[in-house]
């Protein structure tokens, strides 16, 4: 059995419990069950649906020390030998309290060798700026690293791009939440004043999206938007589209899986490595970081659509660099290499 703990809110979007899930559903399919330990409400609704079992902790999500005594006692009710854990907000007394108990499995970016971790996924392109093979020299501790461990949904896996001559469909994926708005600026820039009628804008929105008011009036009067709330099948969507235009994170990667061309930004720094390494390999085109600049990058945006509408061969290339980084194979990598740690 396998432990997850993560969470999801309009603080910090949904893609950490997005990787996970697509973790514990590949889990689920070989048999392996799963629990989710969360640290409030606002993940449960968010968990429910997917149809896996959650554990509460009511602890606040960007203090994680504060849940330690909870958790260990969680830990010890349950007899929990696995736990994966998703969350930015870990500390070395947290790895080592929680470490000494369990297999610790942790996703994400680590910056220092931590000895309490039994297996260190980080699928990041810019991975290897972290030195882990010579961090973790001499440690038992299980790396996987690289985008071969990408953790995808299934709707990712076995996938044909469809590359059209002319650009008809844009798709615009802005996170979870948008703080910026930059879906709707994009769109009325677009659309208003650059008068782009040929091209069928469609927006990816999560319901923890602050302005889904805003964005349903201009769907109202412009029908060539159409927004997509809450989607379950983005990879349809995606693999329809013709150019992406997305934030950084975890949607590249699945934009990769589906040989999308992207224009991709940043609005948090944790963005900028990814879509730096993207950018620098020719893999997709990057504005760069779209804080304090957001004019300027909204204009680029608009002329690089234009130059890939322009230079089909250009798109070709992309599309095939991009399903060379992820094979949608990596959960079953992922959860090969944690079973392997309890056999």
């Amino acid at each position: 059995m396998l432990f997850i703990r993560t969470d999801a809110n309009s603080k910090i979007g949904t893609g950490h419990l997005m990787r996970c899930l697509a973790i514990a559903n590949q889990a689920k399919q070989e048999g392996v069950e799963c629990i989710f330990i969360i640290s409030d409400k606002e993940t449960e609704q968010i968990i429910t649906p997917f149809g896996f079992s959650t554990i509460c902790l009511n602890s606040k999500w960007n203090n994680l020390n504060s849940e330690i005594a909870k958790l260990i006692q969680v830990i010890n009710e349950n007899k929990i030998k696995l736990l994966l854990v998703d969350s930015y907000y870990v500390t070395k007394e947290y790895f080592k309290e929680v470490g000494k108990r369990v297999d610790l499995i942790y996703l994400g970016d680590l910056e220092y060798c931590e000895e309490y971790i039994a297996c260190l996924i980080n699928y990041n392109n810019y991975y290897y700026k972290f030195n882990y093979e010579n961090m973790f020299i001499n440690k038992k501790t299980k790396l996987l690293l690289g985008t071969k461990y990408t953790p995808l949904r299934k709707e990712f896996i076995n996938i044909n791009p469809i590359l059209n001559n002319t650009v008809s469909n844009v798709l615009i994926t802005t996170g979870g939440t948008d703080k910026y708005n930059i879906a709707e600026k994009l769109l009325q820039y677009f659309v208003n004043e650059k008068k782009e009628t040929n091209i069928n804008f469609n927006v990816v929105v999560g319901s923890l999206n602050k302005n889904l008011e805003s964005l349903s009036e201009f769907e109202k009067k412009n029908k060539n938007v159409k927004l997509y709330i809450n989607i379950n099948n983005i990879a349809q969507l995606m693999i329809e589209s013709d150019i992406a235009i997305s934030a950084g994170g975890s949607t590249l990667y699945e934009l990769c899986a589906c040989g999308t061309p992207t224009i991709c930004y940043a609005f948090v720094n944790n963005q900028l490595d990814s879509i730096n390494e993207f950018s620098n390999n020719e893999i997709m085109i990057s504005v760069g970081d779209i804080r304090g600049r957001e004019k300027e990058c909204i204009d680029l945006i608009y002329d690089k659509i234009q130059f890939l509408k322009n230079n089909y061969h250009i798109r070709q290339k992309m599309s095939k660099s991009m399903c060379e980084v992820v094979d949608g194979k990596g959960n079953c990598r992922i959860i090969k290499e944690i079973c392997a740690l309890h056999h």
